[in-house]
């Protein structure tokens, strides 16, 4: 999205990034190709450059942003990656990602079941290629997941109604408090 501005200078907002653009040429290289980094040290590098602190300066000043820019590590808790190290990812995979909220002190007992639920799927869902669950280490309340389906029809035709996941949202039904569920269609 393109917001006005004073003169050639626009401002350019896309999610959570704000940059200024000038005669529609970003300032700051690392903004510019700020989704590309090709390492941590790289993703480090720009969040302490120049241009990145005059970013959230600017998006600060102008009120350009609903909450602060900020930074989360996930840890790994459960379940896989990815199933195969071979396996050639096809353009239409349906692409899940969640936030699960627990009651405060059980996210271990959810990983745990979690954790046998991921056994069961690696062994017998072929159409599940990803089902991983992260935890956030600042935040001991919540898990997240990342899944990757064959199809949003395997999603929901053969995954869902399996026996693992049913027993698992009954196991969990006292524990958990909120899910939020996000789907897209992968474009690889």
């Amino acid at each position: 999205m393109l917001l006005p501005f004073k003169g050639e200078e626009r401002r350019r907002c896309r999610g959570d990034h704000c940059f200024a653009v000038t005669h529609e040429k970003s300032f700051g290289a690392a903004i510019s190709d700020h989704n590309s980094f090709t390492s941590q040290e790289a993703y480090d590098a720009y969040l302490n450059s120049a241009a990145k602190s005059t970013l959230d300066q600017v998006c600060a000043q102008q009120n350009l942003l609903q909450e602060p820019q900020r930074e989360q590590r996930l840890i790994p808790a459960a379940g896989f990656p990815l199933r195969s190290p071979g396996l050639r990812l096809a353009s239409g995979n349906h692409v899940a990602l969640a936030k699960i909220d627990y009651v405060s002190g059980t996210r271990d007992e959810g990983i745990q079941h979690w954790s046998s639920v991921a056994a069961f799927v690696k062994e017998s869902e072929e159409g599940t290629h990803t089902y991983w669950f992260l935890a956030d280490p600042e935040d001991e309340d919540v898990l997240y997941t990342l899944e990757r389906y064959r199809d949003e029809k395997y999603l929901w035709d053969t995954h869902v109604p399996s026996r693992a996941i049913q027993e698992n949202k009954d196991k969990q039904k006292d524990i958990r408090t909120g899910l939020l569920l996000r789907g897209f269609e992968s474009v690889e």
